[in-house]
């Protein structure tokens, strides 16, 4: 059984809402969409043109065209001013024992009887520590993680990234022991995260996609959080530093546009983190 999830940008003039659910339904060669996203509302202006979408949603709704109308959003404030209007059946936000400040959106779906769809569950993969993705070193995390984000009251429905044969494999494997935690059990997971604190990269890729220089953020943050967090041991850092060098980025490329930070889901300091970056990953 498929459930089939589309998404289209909040910023859409009616028309091209409309529109952009014909051209969906056309290219995704069915009848119905299951459940149809605004995409990033993550700002006043998307949350001010909901009123005006919903009621397009309520005629494709009536038309057989969509099952459902929801949002993705990475900003807690605007998701809740979302679900608040009223028009909102599903909400997709990240939740994680290291990223908890979408608790009071999903508190509020539980309250409005709001689905949600939790991604990010293993924050962007930060979560693994030095294990690589997929392994097996990797399948109590995803055990206690996907636990973690499933046991919230809403019960979400869970959206981790799967990108190779070997990952699913440990999904496959870890779903079966997937339990319900006690809140003590939960908060010794929140209390195991601290150290990771909260700069950093999820690699979602949004800030290199407005990048003027095309640098590769979202590979080069990732290293530096591994860096700082994982180990410190010289072979360690080596291994860090072949990896950056391999990505081939110029150390001079950013402009300090800040335009990443504007673009980023969670307003990280792009430009000192990729002077860190440089600074400890060309040594």
């Amino acid at each position: 059984r498929v459930t089939l999830v589309t998404k289209a940008r909040a910023s859409f003039t009616p028309k091209d809402f409309s529109d952009h659910i014909d051209g969906a339904l056309a290219r995704l060669q069915v009848e119905c969409i299951d459940i149809l996203l605004l995409k990033n509302i993550d700002n006043d202006a998307c949350v001010a043109n909901i009123p005006a979408l919903s009621e397009v949603v309520a005629r494709v709704k009536a038309q057989g065209k969509i099952r459902f109308a929801g949002l993705s959003s990475h900003s807690p404030e605007h998701a809740c001013q979302a679900i608040e209007t009223g028009a909102i059946d599903v909400a997709e936000v990240p939740y994680n024992y290291a990223n908890r400040v979408f608790e009071k959106v999903l508190d509020l779906a539980v309250a409005r009887d709001v689905g949600i769809l939790a991604m990010k569950p293993l924050g962007g993969g930060r979560l693994f520590g030095e294990a690589a993705k997929g392994s097996s070193d990797t399948l109590e995390t995803l055990v206690a993680a996907l636990s973690f984000a499933m046991s919230h009251t809403c019960r979400p429905v869970l959206i981790p990234g799967i990108g190779t044969d070997m990952e699913l494999d440990r999904y496959l494997e870890a779903i079966p022991r997937l339990l319900i935690l006690s809140d003590t059990e939960k908060q010794a997971l929140i209390e195991q995260a601290q150290d990771l604190g909260t700069e950093f990269c999820r690699g979602c890729g949004y800030c290199r996609s407005v990048c003027p220089s095309g640098i590769p953020i979202d590979e080069i943050l990732p290293l530096l959080d591994r860096f700082e967090h994982i180990r410190t041991d010289q072979t360690y850092r080596q291994q860090l530093a072949r990896e950056f060098a391999a990505i081939g980025a110029d150390p001079t490329a950013c402009r300090d546009c800040r335009k990443c930070i504007e673009e980023c889901p969670f307003k990280l300091p792009v430009p000192e983190r990729l002077k860190q970056a440089f600074a400890v990953l060309t040594r």
